[in-house]
């Protein structure tokens, strides 16, 4: 996708569901996903772990 995100998508990542997976060993990836608005990938360095997790968050 990349670019400047508008206000529609923010809102979109910022109210309802969402889910977390990570994994790593000094190298690692996060996928975050959204309810009905797509994901997010991210890559860098982390301590050794594996974990999951689910949030819920509402807008304006």
């Amino acid at each position: 996708m990349g670019g400047t995100p508008n206000e529609r998508t923010l809102d979109g990542l910022l109210s309802g569901h969402g889910f977390n997976a990570s994994l790593g060993y000094g190298l690692g990836l996060s996928e975050t996903g959204y309810s009905g608005s797509g994901s997010a990938t991210g890559i860098g360095l982390f301590t050794p772990q594996i974990g999951v997790g689910y949030g819920y968050s509402y807008g304006h």
